[in-house]
């Protein structure tokens, strides 16, 4: 039973995802923003690893990097420059993304009881 104590009417769809209790949080749909946002975020992430690698931990460097000077945000290092494992995790994020949409569409219709 759902009490609606709003001036929205409900239709069938809200009716059964109220059913579903307390418990139960629908997950936002798939946009294009969502997908670009995941896509910035990940080249943000191998991006951060690949120059890490490549200079180490700042806290190891005997020469710090001055605080004004800032690597441009699109910059990679050389493939050729890094170690083998590097390339190896970057390869597999990036395979790992390659059909994300697919992915959580499938998810999402799973996690939320939604037909196919």
């Amino acid at each position: 039973m759902i009490l609606n104590k709003s001036d929205i009417e409900l239709d069938q769809y809200d009716k059964e995802v109220l059913s579903k209790g307390l418990n139960f949080a629908p997950t936002s749909a798939w946009g294009r923003s969502v997908e670009n946002n995941e896509w910035h975020n990940a080249y943000q992430h191998i991006r951060r690893e690949e120059w890490r690698t490549l200079l180490g931990d700042e806290s190891e460097m005997s020469n710090p990097l001055p605080k004004k000077l800032k690597i441009p945000k699109i910059s990679r290092p050389n493939r050729e420059k890094l170690d083998e494992k590097t390339n190896a995790y970057v390869d597999m994020v990036l395979s790992k993304l390659h059909n994300l949409k697919e992915e959580v569409q499938k998810n999402y219709r799973k996690k939320n009881n939604l037909p196919k």
